[in-house]
C-alpha cells in the first residue's frame, strides 16, 4: 500500500493559481490606467468645457455618476483589495523554506546518518519507540503518527526486500506508479463537518441557482435590451400622438414623468405628502404666466393625469423655467434629469422605429428639442441667447437689431459686439466669449447614390453619405483640395493632347471616391472623441451628441422619417443613411436634419433632390425562368455538338478520352470490390455465387486446360521434406507406400 499524507497544500496551490490568473491582468490594467501607458487606440478622448461664470444655477456636484463616490472606496476597488489580501494570506500559509512536502526517508526519521550499521539502527529505534509510544503519550495524535513512522522506518532498514524497494523506488512498498489526488481542503472529508459541508452544497447547488434564474428572468421580463423597462416603452408608445409638437411641452413633461423608472422615487414625495411645499411650487409656476395644464375631471383622467405624473411634471416645468424648488424634491429632479440620456432616445425611438405608427417628423423633432430644453433649462421658444451667462439675451435683442439666431450673432463685427456689451465688465465679456466658443457652429455635406450604379432606379436602396463638421475645421481642408484641383486643371489645359485621357481618369477617380458604402475600419482607426456640454443647470456632466435624420415628404405638409443615426461630434464625423427609392419614377425631395441634443438653435437642415428612373431592364421572375430554360437548352445543344465533332472510339471502350476510360474502370473496380465484400460478409457469395463459379470452372476446364493446380493448389505440409537427388524409383515407391500407411493409421 502506498504511503500518503493528506494536507491542504494542494487546495492552497489551486486557490493561489486561480487568484493569480484573476489579479495579474486586473493589476496590469490598473497600473496602465494610473500611469497612462498602454492606452487603447479606441479609448475615448474627452474635451472638457471651459469654466464660465455668470449663471444663476443651483449648486450641484456636476460629476458623472461613477465619480460620486471616492475612487478608493468603489466596489471594484474593495473587491480588488480583498483578493490581494487573500493572495497574501495563502502565500504566507504555504510551506516555506523550512517546510516542504513530507517524504519517507527512514534514516531521517530515525535521526541517524545514511549508511549506519545495524546496531546503530536498533539503538535509534529503541530510543524513539520509547519516546513516541502511545502508552507514554495518551491522546497525542502527532506522537502516534510519529511512532508509526519510526516502526516503518525500522522495518525498512532491517528487512532486505523493503530496503531494496526503498533504495530503488523511494518507497518501502515498491513501485507505486502515478497517484492522483483531489485539491480539496482537509476539513471537507472530516466526519465532524459532514453536515455543514452537505448543507453548503445543498444551498449552492439546489437553492442558489433557482434564485439566480428567477432574478434574471424577472429582470429580463421587466427590462428591455437597452436597459429600459418594457412598461416605459409601452407608455411612450401609446401616449405620444402623431400631432404633438414642442408647443405641447406640458404633455411631454407628463409623459416623461410617467416613466416606470421614476415610480419608486416619486412615490416618496407625491401628494398628499409635502402638501405645503407642492402648493408653494404650484403657485410659483402660475406666477410665471406660462400655460400650466391642470388635471381634468376624474372621469377623464388617464395615467398621464395621475398624481405621480403631475408632481413629476411640475418638477420638470420648474426646472425649465429656472424656478428654485424645495430642497426635499431636488434628489428626485436630479434623478429624472440624469436619466434623460437613456430615456429620451427610447422616447424618440417610439416615434419612428416601431410598427403601428406613421413615423412623422413632428413628434421626432419635438422629442429632440425637449431634450435640448431639459439640458439648458429653457422654455419652448425662448431666445437662444438665454444659454449665455449674465442674462445678456435681453440686451442682444434690444441693441442688436434682427439678431435672432447664432448665425447672425457670429457674423457680427467686433465693433457691433462691443456696442452690445458696452455695459458689461471685462470679466463678464470674457465669460460670454467663452460660452460662445462652446456653442457648436456646424455645417454639413452629403452625397447620395447606389453602390455600383451611376443612376437611381425604382425600388433601389440609396445610400446617403453625410459629413457633419464644425466650421473652421473642415473649411481649410476644402480650400486645400480646391487649390490642388485648380493646379491640376491648369496642368491639364497645358497638355492639350492628353485631355481626353485625363478626363476619363478623373471620372474613374470621382466614381471611386464616392465610397457610398465605405469601410468602417477607417472610423475605428480614428480615436474617438467627445465634448463636454456647457450646461450649468444640468445635474451631471453631459456630452454632446447629434441626431442626423433623413426625412421624405409623405404629403404636401407632413414629412416621414426614413432613417436616423446618433453620432458623437468632435470636429468631423461621418455617417451613412439609407432609404428605398420610390416604386414610381419622378423627382423627389428629401431633407437631412442635424440636431444637437444639448444646445438650442444649432440645428441645420439640407434638402436634396433625387431623380428616380424606371428600370426597364430590371428582370422579373418570368424573365429569370426564361433565361434559365434557354441556358439549359444551349448546354444540351453544346453537348450534342461536341459528341458529333468528337465521336467516341472503340479502343477507348467508347469513352470520349483515355483518362475518362481509366477513371470509369477504376470506379467500376471499386464498385466490384464493395459488392464482393458485401456478398461475402452476408454469406450470399458462398451460398449462391460460388456454386455457379465452380460449375462454370468444371465445365470449361475440360475444353481449355487443366486449371486444377491454379484454382486448388496442394496444401503444404508442416515439415518440408528435402528431396534427395540420389533416390531411385524403388525408393520413391517405398516412401509413397509408407506415406499411405501413415494416412491409413491416421484415419483409423
Amino acid at each position: 500500500m502506498a504511503f500518503e499524507v493528506f494536507d491542504d497544500t494542494a487546495f492552497s496551490y489551486f486557490l493561489l493559481t486561480l487568484l493569480v490568473m484573476i489579479l495579474t491582468p486586473w493589476t496590469l490594467g490598473k497600473l496602465c490606467s494610473a500611469f497612462g501607458i498602454c492606452s487603447d487606440d479606441d479609448e475615448e478622448e474627452v474635451r472638457e468645457v471651459q469654466s464660465v461664470n455668470g449663471y444663476m444655477a443651483p449648486k450641484r456636484n456636476n460629476t458623472p455618476e461613477d465619480e460620486d463616490k471616492p475612487k478608493l472606496f468603489r466596489c471594484s476597488n474593495i473587491i480588488f483589495g480583498l483578493l490581494w489580501i487573500c493572495l497574501i494570506l495563502i502565500i504566507i500559509k504555504l510551506p516555506g523554506s523550512g517546510e516542504s512536502f513530507q517524504t519517507f526517508h527512514p534514516f531521517n526519521i530515525l535521526e541517524i546518518e545514511v549508511g549506519a550499521s545495524d546496531r546503530e539502527i536498533k539503538k535509534a529505534y529503541r530510543k524513539l519507540s520509547l519516546k513516541f509510544h502511545p502508552d507514554k503519550n495518551p491522546g497525542d495524535e502527532a506522537a502516534a503518527k510519529q511512532f508509526i513512522l519510526v516502526s516503518k522506518a525500522y522495518r525498512t532498514l532491517t528487512d532486505p526486500q523493503t530496503k531494496k524497494n526503498w533504495e530503488e523506488y523511494g518507497n518501502p512498498d515498491g513501485y507505486q506508479g502515478t497517484s492522483v489526488t483531489i485539491g480539496l481542503p482537509e476539513f471537507m472529508i472530516n466526519k465532524d463537518n459532514h453536515f455543514g459541508v452537505l448543507a453548503v452544497y445543498f444551498v449552492l447547488m439546489i437553492i442558489v441557482p433557482p434564485i439566480l434564474v428567477w432574478m434574471w428572468w424577472k429582470n429580463a421580463k421587466e427590462m428591455g435590451p437597452e436597459g429600459i423597462m418594457h412598461k416605459t416603452i409601452y407608455i411612450y408608445f401609446w401616449l405620444v400622438k402623431e400631432n404633438w409638437s414642442i408647443n405641447f411641452l406640458n404633455k411631454f413633461t407628463s409623459v416623461y414623468a410617467c416613466s416606470a423608472e421614476f415610480a419608486e422615487e416619486l412615490d416618496k414625495i407625491i401628494l398628499p405628502r409635502n402638501s405645503v411645499a407642492w402648493k408653494e411650487l404650484h403657485t410659483a409656476l402660475n406666477r410665471t404666466g406660462k400655460k400650466i395644464d391642470l388635471p381634468p375631471a376624474k372621469k377623464d383622467r388617464t395615467i398621464l393625469h395621475s398624481t405621480r405624473a403631475q408632481c413629476g411634471s411640475w418638477l420638470l416645468l420648474a426646472h425649465l423655467l429656472r424656478i428654485p424648488i424645495p430642497q426635499q424634491f431636488q434628489k428626485q429632479l436630479d434623478m429624472m434629469l440624469k436619466s434623460s440620456d437613456k430615456l429620451i432616445p427610447a422616447l424618440l425611438g417610439t416615434t419612428w422605429r416601431y410598427p403601428g405608427k406613421t413615423p412623422f417628423t413632428g413628434p421626432a423633432f419635438s422629442v429632440i428639442k425637449f431634450q435640448q430644453l431639459l439640458v439648458q433649462a429653457m422654455w419652448a421658444h425662448d431666445p437662444v441667447f438665454n444659454q449665455l451667462p449674465h442674462d445678456c439675451a435681453e440686451d442682444i435683442r434690444k441693441k442688436g437689431k434682427k439678431i435672432f439666431d447664432w448665425e447672425k450673432f457670429f457674423n457680427q463685427t467686433p465693433e457691433k459686439k462691443k456696442k452690445i456689451f458696452e455695459d458689461y465688465s471685462d470679466a463678464q465679456v470674457e465669460d460670454i466669449e467663452n460660452a460662445c466658443m462652446e456653442i457648436p457652429h456646424v455645417d454639413m455635406n452629403h452625397e447620395c447614390g447606389v453602390e455600383g450604379e451611376t443612376e437611381i432606379f425604382t425600388d433601389d436602396w440609396v445610400t446617403v453619405d453625410v459629413k457633419l463638421f464644425r466650421k473652421g475645421h473642415f473649411d481649410e481642408e476644402e480650400k486645400e483640395k480646391r487649390g490642388d484641383d485648380k493646379e491640376e486643371n491648369k496642368h491639364n489645359e497645358e497638355d492639350g493632347g492628353e485631355e481626353e485621357d485625363d478626363e476619363s481618369d478623373r471620372e474613374e477617380e470621382a466614381i471611386s471616391s464616392l465610397n457610398f458604402v465605405g469601410s468602417v475600419d477607417d472610423q475605428k482607426k480614428k480615436k474617438r472623441k467627445k465634448r463636454q456640454v456647457l450646461a450649468p443647470f444640468f445635474p451631471q456632466i453631459k456630452y454632446e451628441r447629434w441626431y442626423i435624420i433623413l426625412s421624405t415628404p409623405k404629403s404636401d405638409k407632413k414629412m416621414v422619417v426614413e432613417d436616423l443615426r446618433k453620432v458623437d461630434l468632435d470636429d468631423i464625423t461621418e455617417c451613412k443613411l439609407r432609404f428605398k427609392a420610390p416604386s414610381e419614377r419622378g423627382n423627389y425631395t428629401y431633407k437631412i436634419s442635424a440636431m444637437c441634443d444639448s444646445y438650442i438653435g444649432c440645428d441645420i437642415e439640407r434638402e436634396f433632390k433625387v431623380s428616380v428612373k424606371k428600370d426597364k431592364e430590371r428582370k422579373t421572375e418570368d424573365d429569370i425562368k426564361k433565361e434559365k430554360e434557354e441556358r439549359e437548352k444551349e448546354e444540351v445543344e453544346e453537348m450534342r455538338r461536341l459528341e458529333e465533332d468528337y465521336p467516341a472510339q472503340w479502343y477507348y471502350c467508347y469513352y470520349s478520352s483515355f483518362s475518362e476510360m481509366v477513371i470509369n474502370l477504376f470506379v467500376f473496380g471499386l464498385l466490384c470490390v464493395f459488392i464482393f465484400n458485401f456478398l461475402h460478409s452476408r454469406g450470399y457469395w458462398q451460398d449462391y455465387v460460388q456454386p455457379v463459379v465452380d460449375f462454370s470452372y468444371n465445365t470449361t476446364c475440360k475444353y481449355v486446360y487443366d486449371l486444377e493446380p491454379v484454382m486448388n493448389p496442394p496444401e503444404k505440409e508442416d515439415e518440408d521434406i528435402d528431396e534427395d537427388p540420389t533416390l531411385t524409383d524403388k525408393d520413391e515407391a517405398k516412401e509413397e507406400a509408407e506415406l499411405d500407411e501413415e494416412k491409413e493409421k491416421d484415419e483409423l
